[in-house]
C-alpha cells in the first residue's frame, strides 16, 4: 500500500521495471499495486507519476522478519527509508520504525518489538 501522509496514493499511474521488462498501470483506489512477479526476478524499480521517490527493490532474498535486517528490508520495501539494511538499530532505522508504528497505530517506540514484527509481516505480505 502506497501512502502519503497516511492517505492512499490512489489511482496514480506507475511504471514497474522488473529486470528490464516494463509494466505500466495505476494504483487502485487504496494505493495498492498488484503484479505477478516471476520467481526468478532479481530486481524491480517502481516509479510513480508526479512522485518524488523511486522504489528500488531487491527480490529473491528477504531476511527473517524477526531480525533487524529483515525488518529494515521490509520497511525499505514499504517506503519507510531506513537508509541501510545492515542489521543495526541506527537513528534512520529507529525513525522508520517510529513512522511505521505511528501510521499502523502501534506503540511508537522505535524498537523492533513483537507487535511491530507481526504488523510488518502482515503489511508486507511475508
Amino acid at each position: 500500500i502506497l501512502t502519503e501522509n497516511g492517505d492512499p496514493v490512489a489511482n496514480r499511474p506507475y511504471v514497474l521495471d522488473l529486470d528490464g521488462a516494463l509494466f505500466n498501470g495505476s494504483t487502485d483506489g487504496d494505493g495498492v499495486i498488484e503484479r505477478a512477479v516471476p520467481p526468478d526476478a532479481k530486481r524491480a524499480k517502481l516509479t510513480l507519476e508526479n512522485w518524488p521517490l523511486e522504489y528500488n527493490l531487491n527480490l529473491g532474498h528477504l531476511a527473517p522478519a524477526d531480525t533487524l535486517e529483515g525488518a529494515q528490508m521490509r520497511l525499505n520495501n514499504l517506503g519507510y527509508d531506513c537508509e541501510s539494511t545492515g542489521g543495526r538499530l541506527d537513528e534512520p532505522t529507529a525513525k522508520a520504525l517510529r513512522r511505521f508504528q505511528g501510521e499502523k497505530e502501534l506503540d511508537v517506540t522505535g524498537e523492533l518489538d513483537q507487535a511491530t514484527i507481526d504488523k510488518l509481516k502482515e503489511v508486507h505480505g511475508c
